[in-house]
């Protein structure tokens, strides 16, 4: 299943994904981020450059969809997905 999420990712929106341990790291010109798989929840963190931020909420919104649908896929009864907002730090650029 990430497997075939980072590969999406990928292919879509040009990301360049890598694996480590548990953890899958993302990048593109202007958003760096993270997903964690752990057994009973995903952490998604993403952080927005400046080029990309006045689109946060309409990014939100297809991050939570396409969460959803894979977790649906899944099959998973108590999945959910959790919005957490992480301040990008001032003077940061990406």
């Amino acid at each position: 299943m990430a497997n075939a999420v980072a590969k999406e990712l990928a292919r879509d929106y040009g990301l360049k994904a890598t694996w480590r341990g548990d953890t899958l790291h993302f990048e593109r010109a202007s958003l760096t981020g993270r997903l964690q798989l752990k057994p009973k929840e995903i952490l998604l963190e993403v952080a927005l450059g400046f080029l990309l931020a006045a689109f946060k909420d309409n990014i939100a919104r297809i991050v939570e969809k396409k969460l959803a649908q894979v977790l649906a896929d899944m099959e998973t009864p108590k999945a959910r997905v959790a919005r957490r907002r992480t301040p990008r730090p001032r003077g940061s650029t990406g």
